[in-house]
């Protein structure tokens, strides 16, 4: 397990930990074949945090992105993109923005996620989802 001090002299707190979900969605395509897509999570400075793999045919399938490790209460956001790599395929372009509050657990050992917000297009939505199709 991760420790870390909140304050010198205080208990060591454990990190809240964030797992970010989301739906892909791929359609119109005419060969059986899978592919393998890729989506990055970065932070406010642009930074790679995090990020999410998926191998599929033709349908709907859900994933994770890699866990995210938070030292520190407060507020964070996060942006959630698409690679693009297959020229036949007509890929999603959205930017979703992942809003988390951070804050300490009822018995001060952990800090834990309070609130997680997600928007699209400045728009607050349920999920993530990016569909693609083929060409």
């Amino acid at each position: 397990m991760a420790w870390f001090k909140c304050l010198r002299g205080q208990k060591k707190i454990l990190p809240a930990e964030l797992v970010i979900h989301a739906t892909k969605i791929l359609s119109n395509v005419s060969s059986v074949r899978e592919f393998d897509f890729t989506f990055l999570v970065a932070d406010q400075t642009g930074k790679k945090v995090a990020d999410g793999w998926i191998l599929m045919q033709q349908g709907t399938e859900s994933f994770s992105f890699s866990k995210i490790e938070i030292k520190e209460a407060g507020t964070y956001s996060y942006t959630v993109t698409e690679d693009q790599g297959y020229e036949n395929i007509v890929y999603d372009t959205s930017v979703y923005q992942v809003i988390v509050a951070v804050g300490l657990n009822t018995a001060k050992t952990k800090l834990e996620i309070k609130q997680t917000t997600y928007k699209k297009d400045g728009r607050v939505v349920d999920e993530i989802v990016f569909e693609n199709a083929g060409i």
